[in-house]
């Protein structure tokens, strides 16, 4: 039997509908819940752990980092050099490659796409002088990535994925065909909700598209990559990772997740040097 729809419904029809719903709702109004939807936020037991951290730093403790800046002040624009090698090793980059920003991954991801909103970047006309911009947007994916680009205006397009990561036909499809698709969205590991790991090929079908339409076309599509739970590793095995595959990828991180107290994390991103706008995005991002 053929499923009704709403466009179906008599006046009538749809009148005890909404009368039906209206019940239901004030039904689970009466129940007074105050449920956190938030994603990803430690529990207590787990801010418990990581308060030693805290007091780890003795007040005695010499300030003065490998360069010879004083941790205490305002220091480099690309951050502190023992931090850089530190985050390097967990993202399969090099300290040169890193930014180190202030407390939050996704601030690094706007100052990224504001710089080529307002800047330009790969050699491009700034994207608010583009017309028309586009990026793609593996669903179900997270809801603050979508927010920033829908902040800039950029359309976005749901490109279903599975437990390999996004449609790659589809991915295919958009990269090949459409001028205006200028990056996509990436969470390469255990992706919000589902928990799915990018496979290694698919980093590498995608960043073989992403090469072979910058070396025929001209057009570069960047990759943002964010990965906040790139430390977590099961069975020993560490998730591939697409910074080595393709150059114009910019991977965000922070500790929020599982190794500090989210209010006193580290932000940071890595940006292959081999972008010909690597310093333009770390140097703007430490004055944005």
């Amino acid at each position: 039997m053929e499923k009704k729809t709403l466009q179906s419904y008599s006046a009538a029809e749809l009148s005890a509908l909404l009368t039906e719903t209206q019940k239901a709702y004030d039904a689970f109004q009466a129940k007074k819940l105050k449920l956190n939807m938030a994603r990803g936020k430690p529990g207590p037991e787990q801010l418990d752990l990581t308060m030693p951290l805290l007091n780890a730093l003795p007040a005695d403790a010499d300030p003065i980092s490998e360069s010879g800046d004083d941790c205490r002040n305002y220091g480099l624009l690309s951050g502190i050099t023992e931090a850089k090698k530190l985050f390097a090793d967990i993202l399969g980059a090099k300290p040169e490659e890193m930014f180190i920003g202030g407390n939050s991954s996704l601030e690094l991801m706007f100052a990224c796409l504001q710089i080529a909103y307002v800047k330009g970047i790969a050699g491009c006309k700034p994207w608010s002088q583009q017309g028309e911009v586009k990026f793609l947007c593996p669903v179900p994916g997270y809801d603050r990535h979508f927010a920033l680009t829908e902040y800039f205006g950029v359309k976005m397009i749901n490109i279903p994925t599975d437990d390999n990561g996004p449609d790659m036909a589809l991915v295919k499809q958009y990269v090949e065909s459409d001028e205006s698709v200028k990056g996509i969205w990436c969470v390469q590991v255990y992706g919000n909700p589902t928990g799915i790991v990018y496979s290694d090929e698919t980093l590498q079908k995608l960043a073989e598209l992403c090469r072979r339409k910058e070396k025929e076309y001209g057009h570069t599509v960047f990759i943002i990559s964010d990965e906040p739970y790139r430390e977590i590793v099961f069975d020993g095995q560490k998730a591939p990772l697409i910074h080595g595959y393709y150059d114009h990828t910019i991977m965000c991180y922070s500790f929020s997740k599982s190794l500090s107290v989210p209010g006193e994390r580290i932000g940071y991103l890595a940006v292959n040097p081999k972008c010909e706008d690597a310093e333009k995005i770390v140097n703007m991002c430490g004055q944005i």
